[in-house]
Parts: C-alpha cells; sequence; structure tokens
C-alpha cells in the first residue's frame, strides 16, 4: 500500500454480509467509518480517490428488512461477491440469524472466503455466525455482552467478555454494536496511520 499522499491504490473493498433482522447500527456505524475515511482524505486533498470501496452482501440483491423495520439494499449476493480484502459480518436477532448459522452453502462460502481475505471480522452477535462456521476455533474472540454465553457454547473458542474488540491473526470480533465503530477505526489505522509510523 502506498502512503495516503502518493499515488492511487486500488480501493481497498470492504463487504458486509447483511440478513434479515440484523442490527442497523452493526452495519451503517462500522461503514459510515470507511466511508468518513474516503471523505476526509479528499477534503485534506491527500486523495482524488476513494480508499475503500463498500459493499453490502446478502442472499441476494435487494431490499433486506433490518430488525428496525429500515431496509437496506443489499449490491449483490454473497455468491457474487469477487475478490475482497475485509469481510465482516452483521449481528443480528432471531431466526435469520440462526438460519444463516445453519447454512451449510453460506457457513462453507465464509470459510473459502476466510482464506483469501486480508481480514474476517464480525460486529456484535455476528461472532457466533464466524463460530458456527469453524471460523473462531482456537482463537480469542469477543462478542455483545448478552451472547457472550452463546459464544461460550463453542468450547474451542477462548471468549473474552470484557474486550471492546479482539484480532486474532487476521480475525477481528467486536463486542456490542458500537464496539463496531471501534473496530472499524481500528482497521483504518492499520490501513493509513500505522505504516508510517
Amino acid at each position: 500500500m502506498t502512503a495516503p499522499n502518493s499515488s492511487p491504490i486500488t480501493p481497498i473493498e470492504i463487504a458486509m454480509v447483511i440478513y434479515p433482522d440484523a442490527q442497523c447500527l452493526d452495519i451503517t456505524g462500522p461503514l459510515e467509518v470507511f466511508a468518513l475515511a474516503n471523505r476526509q482524505l479528499r477534503e485534506d486533498g491527500r486523495r482524488s480517490d476513494d480508499v475503500y470501496r463498500i459493499t453490502l452482501l446478502a442472499e441476494e440483491a435487494g431490499p433486506v428488512c433490518m430488525s428496525s423495520s429500515i431496509r437496506l439494499i443489499a449490491d449483490r449476493s454473497y455468491r457474487d461477491a469477487g475478490d475482497l480484502d475485509t469481510l465482516l459480518v452483521s449481528g443480528g436477532m432471531g431466526e435469520s440469524a440462526r438460519r444463516l448459522q445453519d447454512d451449510a452453502k453460506f457457513t462453507a462460502w465464509l470459510k473459502r472466503q476466510a482464506t483469501s481475505v486480508r481480514r474476517l471480522g464480525s460486529i456484535c452477535s455476528g461472532a457466533l455466525i464466524l463460530a458456527s462456521a469453524g471460523l473462531l476455533t482456537g482463537r480469542r474472540a469477543t462478542t455483545h455482552w448478552s451472547d457472550v454465553e452463546a459464544l461460550r457454547g463453542f468450547p474451542e473458542v477462548e471468549v473474552d467478555p470484557d474486550a471492546i474488540y479482539v484480532r486474532d491473526s487476521h480475525v477481528y470480533t467486536s463486542a456490542g454494536i458500537t464496539s463496531g465503530i471501534d473496530l472499524a477505526l481500528a482497521l483504518v489505522e492499520e490501513d493509513l496511520v500505522a505504516p508510517w509510523r
């Protein structure tokens, strides 16, 4: 990656998996961090293009109703995701999240992505989806306080109930809802600040 004030780099592909009854703030909070980084670098005259390209993925492209009844528009199906740099899984409640955990095609796709993306992460209860896919096996992880016991149901996961976010190799998990913003800020720091310290 080149410094922000040098020649343009290929945009960093950030994708978020969404599903019915996901928490809207789990999605929009972290993604606004990446969008703000794009805007701030342009306004500061450090870039003329976007560092981050943001994509919403779902079972199918189109509107997806969140737990708040707000509808977000998925850009494409997760099956058509293409090459990604960073893949995040949103948190949510109810049957849709549980169905995703049990969806063999989706979890197989997640496992394949885990071997090709630079970073894989979850926001809030999205950690349960990663754990169901076996992607937190042997790793330290966190989640929303109300889902800590459910995550402890995966004995191969070392659960840290007090962390805002956890990085274990290239896999990241964050605690409840707005802590996804903290995680996104840390990812932006990795990309745009830490390399030039």
